[in-house]
């Protein structure tokens, strides 16, 4: 199983070392513990999305009190059965980023015209189960420069032809306070799949301006190893590509009933 800092609902990423690293969008927090798998290094890879601060395989007694408050936030999920879909709208964000000696910063563009996916959670006073299937399309990675968009779409990189889909599939999802889960999912990308295990903070916004209401939001941020989901171009690990990218993921989710 693979192992390393992340959210939803879902998400992924893996390498040897002796400390762990958990990241979150806007600082890094350094984790005293040993882990037998983790990362040290930071990058990124274009995904396919829900939330999570990830370190592969930890239970909830195994999170520090650190990490989970850090995740914490917003209202939690009332009791009971949430059934949401995830719209591939603008309010929603996955951004990926290499920080190499060049940092190269890229996000997902959604088109409006279809849905990332959907997930249905089930809250029933401290414990909580969930299932979700996200997909993202490698053809809506932007890196803002046309001609590294289309390298990045290419055979020795996601190959888009062959791989056109990024895929998430949650395997299991474990309540460690009011906002914040475990969450274990498989990631595949690029024909490879790896389990992983991962921080997110899920919350319930009761009205949303322009958007709707009864809305499921998911955020997480992990740090996925490229060469894991076999992205192995020459440049991975050179000044230009780092090997690991950090990957920040934020959804709304919409009651099924409010699908078109």
């Amino acid at each position: 199983m693979a192992k390393a800092p992340l959210t939803i609902l879902v998400a992924t990423n893996i390498l040897l070392t002796d400390k762990r690293i958990v990241l979150f969008t806007t600082f890094s927090h350094k984790h005293p513990r040993s882990t037998p798998m983790v990362f040290t290094r930071f990058a990124l890879l274009p995904l396919c999305a829900l939330c999570l601060t990830a370190t592969a395989g930890l239970s909830a007694d195994e999170w520090s009190e650190e990490d989970i408050a850090a995740m914490e936030g917003g209202t939690a999920l009332p009791a009971g059965v949430h059934t949401v879909h995830f719209p591939a709208m603008a309010k929603q964000s996955v951004t990926f980023v290499s920080e190499a000696s060049e940092r190269i910063a890229g996000l997902v563009e959604f088109d409006g015209e279809s849905s990332i996916g959907n997930a249905t959670i089930t809250i029933d006073g401290d414990s909580a189960s969930a299932e979700s299937h996200l997909t993202i399309n490698v053809a809506d990675m932007r890196t803002g420069n046309s001609t590294r968009d289309e390298h990045l779409r290419s055979e020795g990189w996601m190959h888009a032809d062959e791989h056109p889909h990024i895929h998430f599939h949650l395997d299991n999802l474990e309540k460690l306070s009011d906002t914040v889960y475990a969450l274990t999912g498989t990631w595949t990308i690029k024909g490879e799949s790896q389990q992983m295990t991962s921080l997110a903070n899920l919350r319930f916004i009761p009205s949303f301006p322009n958007f709707g209401e009864n809305i499921v939001r998911v955020r997480s941020s992990f740090q996925l190893p490229i060469q894991e989901f076999g992205v192995t171009h020459q440049a991975v690990g050179s000044p230009a590509v780092a090997e690991v990218w950090h990957i920040d993921i934020a959804l709304l989710g919409l009651p099924v009933e409010d699908q078109d």
